[in-house]
């Protein structure tokens, strides 16, 4: 497999922790990117050439892009030369055995379109839930270039503050392809940031984005445009 780790930033210094426990838990080579937003607070210096520590590969912004057109990219264009590609937040630390849990869903659904963890609370105990709407993956997202082609990518529609992860996960499944959320696989380091503080509107753009969310929702995440889900 042909995999690429793309994990957005703000500058979260934990994401080296993140980086190092990838590389310790992870058996098979991988290419990393990096999309580091500086959301108009300017460069910070050291942390960047920490980055080219670990990847040559760092897309710098100086300006806040959104969440959903940072990962809207990964989806489209960033994956293109990769069989799937691993959404790493930048406080998700990979736990030993994380991958073996992968490879043992892929067996069992050789057409699955998006595999990953939930980091919010479930008032239950599980291993794996499986194309469950209920509970998409949230956290870090293994997410297929196949099922990618074929549903096409992170919807534009959204402005990276409402549930972009979980129209993608239904409108694969609405084209065939399985999600399964794993339990344990990785640690949330709750430091990630997603830029609300430098974006007066956030609370409106979350509201637009409900309601792109209830209209996807209603057409049973198929009968629409990806590319202009409001509509």
């Amino acid at each position: 497999m042909r995999l690429l780790v793309f994990t957005p930033t703000v500058g979260e210094e934990i994401i080296f922790e993140a980086f190092d426990a990838l590389r310790a838990t992870t058996p098979v080579e991988y290419d990393i990117k990096v999309w580091y937003d500086t959301c108009g607070r300017g460069i910070k210096e050291p942390f960047l050439k920490r980055l080219l520590e670990y990847t040559p590969d760092v897309i710098l912004s100086y300006r806040d892009q959104g969440l959903g057109n940072v990962e809207g990219w990964m989806t489209l264009y960033a994956c293109r030369n990769y069989d799937a590609v691993f959404f790493v937040p930048p406080d998700g630390i990979m736990q030993p055995g994380w991958w073996d849990k992968f490879q043992d869903v892929v067996k069992g659904m050789p057409k699955w379109g998006m595999i990953g963890d939930l980091w919010r609370d479930v008032p239950f105990t599980y291993d794996k839930l499986v194309n469950d709407y209920a509970f998409c993956p949230d956290g870090t997202l293994m997410i297929n270039r196949e099922a990618i082609d074929a549903s096409g990518g992170t919807s534009p529609s959204f402005q990276g503050r409402g549930p972009v992860h979980f129209e993608l996960c239904r409108r694969l499944h609405a084209n065939g392809y399985g999600f399964v959320s794993v339990h344990g696989w990785s640690i949330h380091g709750g430091e990630k940031h997603a830029g609300r503080d430098m974006d007066p509107r956030w609370r409106e753009d979350l509201h637009r984005d409900n309601l792109v969310w209830l209209r996807t929702t209603y057409k049973e995440n198929k009968h629409y445009n990806w590319w202009s889900a409001q509509n």
